[in-house]
C-alpha cells in the first residue's frame, strides 16, 4: 500500500508554548517561479527570491496572533487539502501601517510565521496567501485596542513546511 502509516507518536516533555513572535511577508511573485525552495528532510533550507527582493518583518505583540492549519479530507472524493488561517494583530493606527496594509490586501503573498518556540513555518508555499476579511477598529474604552486585525488564508495541497533559521536569515537580510 502506497499510503502506509510509518510511525507512531509518544507524548513528549511539556516544553512548547503557543503564540506568534513575528510574521515575515513578501509578494508571492518575488519567489523564484521555477525552483522556489530547496529541502532537506522535509524542511525548507533555501528560499529562492527574484533579484534582491526580500521578506519584510512584522513583529507581533505576545498572546494576540495565531494560525490554524485545517486538514480538509473528503473520503467520498479521495481528496485532501490544507487551509491555513493566520490572524495578525497590530496595535496602533497610523498612516504608514495603513498604507502597508492596503498593499497587502492588493497582493498574493508568501508568509513566514515565527512561532514562540523559535520555529519558522511557510504559509502559502505553492499557491500564495491572500488577505481575507480584516478590520481596523478604534476600540471603545481607553484600554481597548486601537489598531488592526488582519486575516490571511492559504489553500495548499501540502501542509505548511518548517523553514531553517539560515534560510530565513538569507531572505530577510537580518
Amino acid at each position: 500500500m502506497a499510503c502506509a502509516v510509518t510511525s507512531g507518536y509518544a507524548v513528549d516533555c511539556r516544553d512548547s508554548i503557543g503564540g506568534i513572535k513575528k510574521i515575515l511577508i513578501a509578494s508571492y511573485s518575488n519567489l523564484n517561479a521555477l525552483v522556489p525552495f530547496a529541502f532537506t528532510a522535509d524542511v525548507i533550507t533555501t528560499i529562492s527570491m527574484v533579484g534582491s527582493t526580500k521578506f519584510w518583518a512584522y513583529e507581533q505583540v505576545k498572546e494576540t496572533s495565531s494560525f490554524t492549519e485545517a486538514i480538509q479530507v473528503s473520503p467520498e472524493n479521495g481528496t485532501r487539502g490544507y487551509e491555513t488561517t493566520l490572524t495578525a494583530v497590530f496595535n496602533k493606527s497610523d498612516t504608514p501601517l495603513r498604507n502597508q496594509i492596503r498593499l497587502l490586501a492588493q497582493n498574493t503573498v508568501a508568509i513566514i510565521i515565527q512561532d514562540r518556540n523559535g520555529k519558522y513555518w511557510m504559509m502559502g508555499q505553492y499557491a500564495g496567501a491572500e488577505m481575507a476579511n480584516s478590520s481596523h477598529t478604534s476600540g471603545q474604552a481607553m484600554a481597548d485596542r486601537n489598531g488592526y486585525e488582519l486575516s490571511f488564508i492559504s489553500k495548499e495541497a501540502e501542509p505548511m513546511f518548517e523553514i531553517s533559521a539560515a534560510a530565513v536569515t538569507a531572505v530577510t537580510g537580518a
